[in-house]
């Protein structure tokens, strides 16, 4: 919208607005580069903290197995309600368990 503002400024000859709305313009997409930037960073870093490996229990022994490969009925070590795992859902509620 403040684009069709400085094109109005333009055909009325209102060079100072003009001037100014170009200036936000500019001020305005560099935050905006600068913002999407961070939050490309983020989104690294949360990558970064998922777990990609996990402590599962099958046939009644502990693996360690690729994150990506749990399936439902898997029993999971040290699962908390924060944990990461592959489509975010749980089955069957909490279930810790830890190996002996």
């Amino acid at each position: 919208m403040i684009e069709v503002a400085a094109i109005v400024s333009a055909v009325v000859r209102h060079w100072d607005d003009l001037v100014v709305i170009l200036v936000l313009l500019m001020f305005n997409s560099t935050v905006g580069c600068l913002q999407e930037h961070e939050a490309a960073d983020a989104v690294e870093a949360l990558r970064g903290e998922l777990a990609l490996r996990a402590l599962a229990r099958r046939d009644e022994e502990w693996h360690d197995v690729d994150a990506t490969s749990l399936v439902a009925g898997d029993v999971l070590a040290g699962l908390s309600q924060a944990s990461a795992v592959p489509d975010g859902k749980l089955t069957q509620g909490d279930r810790r368990e830890r190996p002996l």
